[in-house]
Parts: structure tokens; C-alpha cells; sequence
């Protein structure tokens, strides 16, 4: 009986011994097991996490029976809040009697609860509610009509209470639950905590939650629960307030308790502060300049717009006389009353708890109904602007605060008493002349009473600007500049103030040739730490695309609709420092990175949609209220060298006139050595400023289409295939993170590519699609697994909502899911697959009726009504995996994948289209190799042939090339074969090739002599083809440079050539067919070369491709007379590996 001693059953609670599990387990009827002991040490309390909401619950629309969105400006139903980041409305979860929760159903309510009157309730009244869920659990010890005599357990020390347990937790003694605080003296036997009234908080119930206070007035108000503090939103400065007092924290503006009031009484309080909303300049004159949230209208009384709300309805359940604890810290007698003062008091009012949390300074409010005509302050709100804390920017010096700022004991302050603090943080001196009252405000020009009203003083269609000291400002029109906007001037690098935009009309092919919707290659310098870098919409879908810049940190936004995925990149830009931006949107994904950083990407609950024009830099006048929407200042201040769409680099000249449709306020970026002349790049290469305003610094890189020819080039590019590596009748992959392969796309059917998938291994494809003219759909693969579970295919819709479509193994048993809508098809083999084994698996979906068949089995078939529009389009196709960024996104929440497939795939078979090699056309690879194993390894040809696989398990024995005289018979290479041979050099200082080829391709490896582990090309020797010319490179230690021989002549004419190579310790020559030698010297002070591994990797080597272009290139051509220090190498019989029979040229 060791107090010490538990076990931890599978219901996971904990036991003193064997003999009470088992007790236990009698009683109730079930099977109780011991498990591990960390299953027993969970906390009950801990709230569950989801993606949607957090902590918090996500609000459930009880009519379309789905989780609830915000609205386009991010409002949502009465008790909730919007999740910005995921734009869901939320119900924040607190300790309550009666969990409140608007329900219609029992389903819409949480575990052992019931829909009462449109509230979640408990189903019994000897259950409980969870701290801080959404479900009510059972206490059998406190059964109603029961004693604690005849309990299992008996009573606890106070012979009242039935002891939940032999030891005796859970009963009063072993509690110690605080009286006030909690519902019962009894805890929970498990984790020992006590039942919380509501809003009271610790383990036993000691202490209000944060944002709530009032522990005291419990009892002596007779309060359900702890009051809620009920700040101001536009008042105070946080949340949270004092738990005895529950004084909030004020602005220096507010007062009261609560910081609603204002300390000039004559004053309003709004989100801008406390303002006179009667003579201020910016008050609202119409009910177009007035914006009414929560229901309320605007209606014009006395001559000013004002909110009214006696047009507000409830339903017969919102009418329904109840207490109610609201947000604001009072009680109210229905939660109608709650709707018509969240109209009233225009900011929301949530619902906490049922019950009453009165703190005694503010009556119940019951009448509201009839509170209609308030005070014409308190009706008034317009929104032109954010308000702006009084609080200091922190500063070391005054660069570092915006305009007409000091920097004063650490803070930015304005550096006049009259100045006035405006969103940036910067300072404005005030207006010297004010607007009559008869006068209208142009919202398009945004003129004053000033110069610009009197006379039109800006030329060549260029915007007035009245400045506050009563002078004026042209935003000139795109080619024109000067005081007036009447001297005409030609852009090469833009530069934009904040107030200037250009309006593109570009060029989006939804088919494009890459698939890919969007490519923005974006090179800028930014003088400021915010600002809008680009926009595109379509109001017509309700699309918008915004890049833009807060405080340092890139922002990029996608939204549709309702629908919001934004992207911010982990690294900060440095301000007058040129950075590259690259965003690639390809289907329903989004990737960006920030110069060489890592790459970021994002799946988009949508496809994308863009209109053909665009903004760059800001906005026109006519949609500078975004900026609002945007929860942005200005547009971009700084230089933007250079903008890229879909692979087309803008010129920002004059001629662009297809292009430019408009702009405005655009100068010339000055000190630019890029523009100036004194940059000085090779042929090649294009020259990029480093720093701004800097006219000597500057780097040269890469043109895309010969970024791979240069060594020096500067490779940053987040496709590797947009530099198009590969040769004309190659296709070029991406490899994860930052690499690239061929492949042929035309492979013989002899010579198919048999992908080797480890569990983290995948391969990304386009989304799968059905026949166009049927609508028939089928696959089929061909796997062998060495896993009894892995994922085989997953695809997801491109509204994740509408479902996934995925075959896995599970316990050797295939398994095909199709999640359409709320419905589940699922179709099972019908015996489990052997392991190690190849088997063929192929589903058909047609009409209502689908088909899956293993192998020789009988097919399993069933049917199901749906709508074709469910089921497709869908997203990217995923195989043997999922990327890790893909593997935790709310798209996948219904479906767990335990491990990803182990074991290869020979051949995919897609509508009738067989693909030879599965890697073809596919847009990501990640950890595939080439496949060698069953049925050919161990190998079960008899002596001297090499086994080759042909279909699912079948194979043919190939004799090897033996013939006595190998010399003049060359050997045929297409790029796939990379062979290895042994090499030992004789002598350390020196190393000699011969050899002859023959080849129509301008790039190649030959062959490659050096590390290919850890430090790839320390110390290397290469010959290779570079642009139809043959190229020598030899490195004989990691502290020396590259030495290159280069021909004079091409080599790619089809023809036969003879290379002659020698290195003698420093001295190098090269001999190309009769043609004067080339020689050079190395200055290295090694003069020898032991390479390690002693191999020679002829014809290519694929690790060597996420190091240098130059070598990933596999070699096509023919080669013979092969020799290594004057020995003799037999291209067909020294090979070591011999996986595939090689062919005469």
C-alpha cells in the first residue's frame, strides 16, 4: 500500500494498485488496462488548441452549420471577435455555470450538454462544467439522491461527500477549495482542481481571471461570478484592471473607472480620442461621412448625421428575460437589451456569462429599449484615421523620429509646442487657414482654402497639394518634373515620396507555359519602415493582392472574398539598402523569399484570380481610402531599380506607353552607378546598386537566360528552373530546398526511372483532373512497399472545405478516402498487399460510381451522389508525402497521416497516360532517388549479365559487352548514366587524361575527380563542356582559385575530337586535336592532388548540382580510348556499379 505506487490506466486515471483498476474496471463495466504514465499527468484544464481560434472557440453559424467568418471590414456577431490571421470569428472561453453558447441543436453544443432556450446547458444537474471548455463532466460522488454510505468508496471526513476514491481525492479535506470562489467544496479526484464559479481562476478557485475583478463582491453583491473590467476600448490603455478596485489604466485623455469618459467634459470620446465632434474640422456633415456599425442607421436630426437604433429587432429568444453579464461589466435582463446598447454605445458589447456580475456603481440596465434620443456626442463617430497614441517612439538621435521631430530624453517629441502628432509617428504645424462653413471637401484633390483653390498654379494634368504653411505642392503626371510640373524628363530608376504610384497594365495568362499564374521579381531600396509596395484587385471576385512594407517586416496579403492568407517574411529589410523581393504564386500556393533568405510559402484556401492592371509604389486619390483598409500610412518611399512580371523586365522609360497607363509624383533616384555609367559589368551580367544614394556600390549579376554559363553570376533565384539549366530536349525540376534536376522527356520505354521514396520523401505534381470531354477520371500505380502504412497520394480541393482525395496504406491494407462535402467515401483492398513486393493499384471515378482494384483482386465499387464542382478543381497532387509546411495547415485537420511511404514507385498511369518516369512534369522533388532492389537486387542472373527490371516484377538478363579488343569501341551516354570508376594516381604531382568524344550538346560533364561529400570542389579536377567549348578546371587545395584551359574552338559539331591533358605540379597543358597546346600555371604553393574518394565519376554526378551549375549538367554523347596516367580504362567492364547495360555508340 506505498502512497507512492500508481498505475495509470487506459481510461487514464491513476490507482493505488492492481486490485482498485480492477474493481474499477467491474464497476463500469469495461476493460481497464495499464498504459504509460505520462497519459495520467495531462491537465484536464488546459484548453484544446486550434489553429481557427487558439485557445478560444470558433463561433459555428447554427444554419449553414460551419465555422463563421468576419465580414469584409472584420466584424462579427454579437459575443465574438474576429481572428485576423485567419479571419474566423471567435467566442473567447471563460469559466461558466452555463458555458454560454448560441445553439439550435444539441449537436451545436459540447460534450454532455443540451440546447435549452438557445443556450448550451449541462444535461444533468450533477454534472458540471469544464474549466475553460466547452463540455460539462459528470461527478458520480455527487449523485442526487444518493448517501455516501452506500458509495464504493464511502464518505469523506465531512460525512457528507462520497469519496471519489480509496486514497480520498477529491473530497474537501484533500481540496482545500477556496469558499467564495468555488461551487462545491469537493475538487476534481484527478487533478485536484476545484470548480470555479464563473471568471474566478487558480487551481482552487482563490482569484479573478485576468480582465476580471471583483473576487470579493461575490458574496457581498451576491454575484455569480467575478465582474468583467468593461475598459473603454478607445479610452484605455489595456484590458485588464485592478482586481480590488477594478480601475482600468486611462489615456491622458480619459477618466472614470472604466475610462469612458472624457476629462474636458465638453469633448467626445471616439477612436481618435476626445474630440469636439461639433466645430472640429473633421466632423461629419452627411451620413456619407458617418459609418453606423452593430445595426445602427444614420439618420439626419437638426442638421447633423446621427446613429439611431429604434429600428432594432430581436427574436423571441433574445427577448427572453434572463441575467446576463456582459463585456462592459454590467448585468442585463436579456441579451436584446445587450444588441440595442452595443448599438447605442457603438463598440461591441460581448455576452460573458449567464448571471449577474453588478458592481454596484452602475445600475442594471433593463429600460434600454426605450433610451433612444442620447446626446449628439455620444451618436456621432466618423473614421477618418486611427488614433494615435500619445505615447513617445524611443530614440538614440533625431534621425531617428519622423518629420519636424526631436529626439528628447530617448523619446520622439515634436519640436514645436503648436505642432500637431499625426499617424507615421511625424509632426504638423497647424492650419493657418480654415474652411468656411459652406465649403465641401474634395476628397479626389484633397485641396484647402490655399493656392491651389484660388488659381491652378500645377501644369500638364499634374495634382494641386496645399501645404499647411499656406504654400503649395504639384504631384506632376509620369515624364514631367519642376516646381510647376513643366519641364519634361526621362525615368530609367523611379523614385517614390510616399504620394506617388504608378499604374501598370500587364499581361496574366492563367495557362501559363510553367504553370505558373504569377512571378514578381522586385528589386528596391526603402527609405522608410512602412509603405504599400504593390496592389492588384478585382472587385468583380473581391480580390485583392498587396505587398507592403511594416515596420521593416514584408507583408504579403491574398484575400478573396472572405477568405485571407497572408505571408510575413522573417527577415527585416535594411533601410536604404537595395533588396530582391521574388513572389511566385503558382495555382493555389504562394512563395516569396527576401534575398537569399529562406523561402516562405503559403497554401491559399482559393485559386488566385488577378486583374491585367496594377499599382506599384501607391494608390490614385481615388482609392486612397484603402490605405485605411490596409492599416497603412503613405504608399513606398525609397527607389525601386527594378520590377520583373512573369520573366518580362519593365523599363520605367517613356517608350513602356503599352504598359504605363499612369503616374504620378515620380523622380529620378540620384547617385545611381548603375544609371550614371560608372559600374562596369561583363557581358552577362547586369549591374545592381547595393546601397541608395551611394554611386559606388553596386554588384553585377546574372542575366535569367545565361545565369547557368557564368561562375561569377550571383544565384539567388527562388525557381532554380526559371533560369531554364537544362538542355532544349531535357525538363528542368525543382529540388527542395534550393536545387534542381533533368530528366529526358522522352525516355525510352526500356530505360524507366524507378523513384526510391524514404518517409520524408515526396514528390509535388499538378492537380489532378478528369478527361474533358467525359469527365472521367482513373489512376493507376505501380509500389512496392517496405512499410505496412505510408501515404501513397494525397490531393487536396482547392477549397479545402469541399475535401480531400487520398490513397495510403494502413496496416498493409489499401486504402482509398475521398472526402466530398460532409460525406466520406472510403474503399478498402479486399486482403492485405505483401510487403517488398511490386503490386498494381489502380481507381476510376465516373459518373457516381467508384472503382478501386489491387492487383487481381475482385474490384470494390460503390456510389455516391455529388455535384462535379466538389470534387474538382483541385490543388496540388502529392506523392509519398507531404512537404512539412503542408503537414500541420487546417486543410488537413480531419485527416492524420501517421508516416510517409517507404518503398518505390515504378510507373503512374494517369487517364490512360502511362508516365515512365513519375517524375515527369512534376513541379518539386524532395529526398527521391533512383530505386535498386527487388526483383533485381540480389542479382538473379547467372555470371557476366546484368539484371534489368521491365514491368512490376519481371526482369531480363543482359549479357555484358566482353570483347577482346575494347579500345576502338566507344560507349554511348544520354544523360542518365553516372558512372564510376576507380582511380589511385600514381603520382601525387602528377595526373594525365586522353581520351576522345564526340557530342552535339554545348554543356556537360565528362568526368569529375574530387570530394562530393562535405566540401564539394575544396579540391577538384573536371573537364567539362561550357557552351560548345571543352573546359579543364582544376583546384588542388580549398585556399587556392580555380585554374581554367578553355578551347578556342567549339567541340559540339557532332564530330570526333581528341583531348590531350597534363598537370605537372604546378604546370598544366592541354591539348585539343592538332591544335596548338594551351598551357597555365597554378599559384597555388601545393603541388599535389590526392583525391578522396579515389573515384572518377564520368558522364555526370547529381550531387554535385546544388553546388555549380556547371557540373550538374550531365554529359550526352559518345567516349572512347579513355586513359588515366597512360593506363588504359574499359569503359564497358571496369564500371563499378553496373546497373544498366551499356550501349555501343
Amino acid at each position: 500500500n506505498d502512497d507512492s505506487y500508481s498505475i495509470c490506466a487506459s481510461n487514464q486515471q491513476l490507482f493505488s494498485s492492481q486490485c482498485e483498476m480492477d474493481i474499477r474496471s467491474c464497476e463500469l463495466q469495461i476493460h481497464l488496462y495499464a498504459i504509460a504514465p505520462h497519459y495520467c499527468n495531462k491537465d484536464r484544464d488546459k484548453p484544446e488548441y486550434t489553429r481557427e481560434c487558439g485557445y478560444d472557440e470558433p463561433l459555428v453559424d447554427t444554419i449553414m452549420n460551419r465555422n463563421t467568418e468576419c465580414d469584409t471590414i472584420g466584424r462579427c456577431p454579437m459575443n465574438s471577435y474576429c481572428n485576423t490571421q485567419t479571419n474566423r470569428c471567435c467566442v473567447k472561453i471563460i469559466t461558466a455555470i452555463l458555458p454560454y453558447r448560441i445553439c439550435s441543436t444539441d449537436e451545436h453544443c459540447g460534450k454532455n450538454m443540451v440546447c435549452l432556450s438557445g443556450l448550451c446547458e449541462c444535461i444533468r444537474q450533477d454534472f458540471v462544467p469544464a474549466r475553460k471548455k466547452r463540455e460539462c463532466i459528470a461527478v458520480p460522488y455527487l449523485s442526487i439522491g444518493s448517501t455516501c454510505i452506500d458509495s464504493p468508496y464511502e464518505c469523506c471526513n465531512d460525512s457528507v461527500t462520497i469519496s471519489p476514491s480509496s486514497d480520498r481525492r477529491g473530497c474537501p479535506e484533500f481540496c482545500k477549495c477556496h469558499s467564495t470562489g468555488s461551487l462545491q467544496a469537493s475538487c476534481d479526484p484527478i487533478t485536484g482542481s476545484c470548480y470555479c464559479r464563473p471568471a474566478v481562476g487558480g487551481s482552487s478557485c482563490s482569484h479573478c481571471e485576468n480582465e476580471y475583478w471583483g473576487f470579493s463582491r461575490i458574496l457581498s453583491h451576491n454575484n455569480t461570478g467575478c465582474t468583467p473590467c468593461g475598459c473603454h476600448p478607445y479610452g484605455s490603455t489595456r484590458k485588464d484592471c485592478l482586481q480590488d478596485t477594478g480601475e482600468c489604466s486611462c489615456h491622458s485623455f480619459a477618466t472614470g473607472r472604466q475610462c469612458d469618459k472624457c476629462i474636458d467634459p465638453s469633448l467626445t470620446l471616439t477612436d481618435r480620442g476626445c474630440v469636439n465632434l461639433r466645430t472640429g474640422r473633421r466632423r461629419p456633415r452627411t451620413c456619407r461621412d458617418l459609418i453606423c456599425l452593430f445595426e445602427g442607421i444614420c439618420q439626419i436630426i437638426k442638421g447633423q448625421p446621427r446613429c439611431t437604433c429604434h429600428h432594432v429587432t430581436c427574436t423571441n429568444d433574445e427577448q427572453r428575460s434572463m441575467n446576463i453579464c456582459a463585456s462592459d461589466g454590467r448585468t442585463y435582463n436579456s441579451k436584446c437589451a445587450i444588441k440595442r446598447q452595443q448599438c447605442l454605445k457603438q463598440y461591441e458589447i460581448g455576452l460573458i456569462y449567464p448571471g449577474v456580475c453588478t458592481d454596484g456603481s452602475s445600475t442594471e440596465y433593463s429600460q434600454l429599449e426605450e433610451e433612444i434620443e442620447l446626446p449628439i456626442e455620444e451618436n456621432i463617430f466618423d473614421y477618418p484615421s486611427q488614433f494615435v497614441s500619445v505615447d513617445s517612439k524611443r530614440c538614440i538621435t533625431n534621425s531617428d523620429c519622423g518629420e519636424n521631430m526631436v529626439c528628447l530624453s530617448e523619446f520622439c517629441e515634436c519640436a514645436k509646442q503648436k505642432y500637431k502628432r499625426i499617424p507615421g509617428p511625424r509632426c504638423v504645424a497647424p492650419h493657418s487657414n480654415l474652411l468656411p462653413s459652406n465649403y465641401t471637401l474634395n476628397p479626389v484633390r484633397r485641396t484647402t482654402m490655399g493656392a491651389c483653390v484660388r488659381r491652378t498654379p500645377c501644369e500638364n494634368q499634374a495634382t494641386c497639394i496645399d501645404r499647411p504653411d499656406g504654400n503649395y505642392k504639384c504631384l506632376c503626371a509620369f515624364g514631367w518634373q519642376g516646381r510647376h510640373c513643366n519641364e519634361r524628363f526621362d525615368v530609367t530608376i523611379p523614385h517614390f515620396n510616399r504620394q506617388s504610384y504608378f499604374e501598370l497594365k500587364i499581361h496574366l495568362s492563367p495557362k501559363h507555359s510553367d504553370n505558373q499564374l504569377l512571378r514578381i521579381d522586385l528589386i528596391f531600396a526603402s527609405e522608410h519602415h512602412n509603405g504599400l509596395l504593390l496592389y492588384a484587385d478585382d472587385k468583380l471576385t473581391e480580390f485583392y493582392f498587396i505587398i507592403s512594407i511594416r515596420n521593416k517586416i514584408l507583408d504579403i496579403t491574398v484575400r478573396l472574398d472572405h477568405f485571407i492568407s497572408t505571408i510575413q517574411l522573417p527577415d527585416l529589410i535594411e533601410l536604404d539598402t537595395y533588396a530582391r523581393l521574388q513572389v511566385h504564386i503558382l495555382h493555389n500556393e504562394i512563395r516569396a523569399r527576401l534575398n537569399d533568405g529562406n523561402i516562405s510559402s503559403r497554401l491559399l484556401p482559393f485559386g488566385s484570380s488577378f486583374k491585367s492592371t496594377l499599382y506599384l509604389g501607391g494608390l490614385p486619390d481615388s482609392l486612397i481610402s484603402l490605405y485605411q483598409q490596409f492599416h497603412l500610412d503613405e504608399g513606398f518611399q525609397g527607389c525601386i531599380h527594378e520590377l520583373s512580371i512573369n520573366e518580362r523586365r519593365l523599363t520605367f522609360n517613356n517608350s513602356e506607353h503599352h504598359i504605363i497607363l499612369s503616374a504620378q509624383n515620380i523622380d529620378e533616384c540620384i547617385a545611381n552607378p548603375c544609371r550614371s555609367g560608372i559600374a562596369s559589368c561583363r557581358n552577362g551580367t547586369h549591374c545592381i546598386p547595393i546601397r541608395n544614394n551611394d554611386a559606388n556600390s553596386y554588384k553585377c549579376i546574372c542575366e535569367d537566360h545565361i545565369s547557368s554559363l557564368n561562375t561569377d553570376c550571383l544565384i539567388s533565384s527562388i525557381d532554380r528552373c526559371s533560369l531554364k539549366p537544362c538542355d532544349y530536349d531535357q525538363q528542368c525540376i525543382n529540388v527542395y530546398p534550393n536545387n534542381y534536376t533533368c530528366i529526358c522527356k522522352n525516355c525510352a520505354s526500356d530505360n524507366q526511372y524507378i523513384a526510391a521514396f524514404d518517409p520524408n520523401s515526396y514528390i509535388k505534381r499538378p492537380p489532378l483532373e478528369p478527361l474533358e470531354h467525359t469527365g472521367k477520371f482513373s489512376i493507376e500505380i505501380w509500389f512496392l512497399s517496405e512499410s505496412s502504412s505510408g501515404l501513397l497520394i494525397y490531393s487536396d480541393h482547392v477549397n479545402s472545405k469541399k475535401g480531400y482525395f487520398t490513397v495510403f496504406i494502413q496496416r498493409r491494407i489499401v486504402i482509398c478516402n475521398i472526402l466530398i462535402g460532409s460525406k466520406t467515401i472510403s474503399l478498402s483492398s479486399r486482403y492485405p498487399i505483401e510487403l517488398n513486393i511490386w503490386h498494381r493499384c489502380s481507381i476510376e471515378i465516373y459518373g457516381q460510381k467508384f472503382t478501386l482494384i489491387v492487383d487481381q483482386e475482385s474490384p470494390v465499387v460503390t456510389y455516391e451522389l455529388f455535384s462535379t464542382n466538389i470534387l474538382w478543381p483541385r490543388s496540388f497532387t502529392f506523392i509519398g508525402n507531404l512537404p512539412i509546411q503542408y503537414r500541420s495547415f487546417d486543410t488537413l485537420s480531419n485527416f492524420i497521416i501517421f508516416e510517409g511511404f517507404r518503398g518505390a514507385i515504378q510507373k503512374i498511369i494517369l487517364n490512360n497516360h502511362p508516365l515512365n518516369d513519375i517524375r515527369q512534369d512534376a513541379i518539386e522533388l524532395f529526398n527521391i532517388s533512383e530505386y535498386r532492389g527487388y526483383p533485381c537486387q540480389p542479382n538473379p542472373c547467372t555470371l557476366n549479365k546484368i539484371c534489368q527490371q521491365t514491368e512490376l516484377n519481371n526482369y531480363t538478363c543482359h549479357t555484358r559487352y566482353k570483347q577482346s579488343n575494347v579500345k576502338d569501341i566507344s560507349i554511348e551516354l544520354d544523360g542518365r548514366q553516372n558512372l564510376i570508376y576507380s582511380y589511385i594516381p600514381l603520382n601525387l604531382n602528377r595526373n594525365y587524361f586522353k581520351l576522345s568524344f564526340r557530342t552535339k550538346t554545348s554543356y556537360g560533364l565528362i568526368f569529375y575527380i574530387g570530394d562530393t561529400t562535405i566540401n564539394v570542389f575544396s579540391q577538384y579536377i573536371s573537364l567539362t563542356i561550357v557552351n560548345g567549348f571543352i573546359q579543364f578546371t582544376i583546384k588542388i587545395d580549398e585556399n587556392s582559385t580555380e585554374i581554367f584551359l578553355r578551347s578556342k574552338t567549339r567541340i559540339d559539331d557532332g564530330q570526333w575530337h581528341r583531348i590531350e591533358i597534363e598537370r605537372f605540379r604546378r604546370r598544366i597543358t592541354m591539348k585539343l586535336d592538332d591544335n596548338y597546346p594551351r598551357r597555365t600555371v597554378s599559384l597555388s604553393k601545393i603541388t599535389t592532388f590526392r583525391p578522396n574518394p579515389t573515384y572518377i565519376y564520368i558522364g555526370g554526378y547529381h550531387r554535385l548540382c546544388g553546388h555549380d551549375e556547371q557540373h550538374c549538367r550531365a554529359y550526352r554523347g559518345c567516349l572512347k580510348n579513355f586513359f588515366i596516367d597512360k593506363h588504359f580504362i574499359d569503359l564497358f567492364n571496369d564500371e563499378i556499379n553496373q546497373y544498366y547495360p551499356l550501349k555501343q555508340c
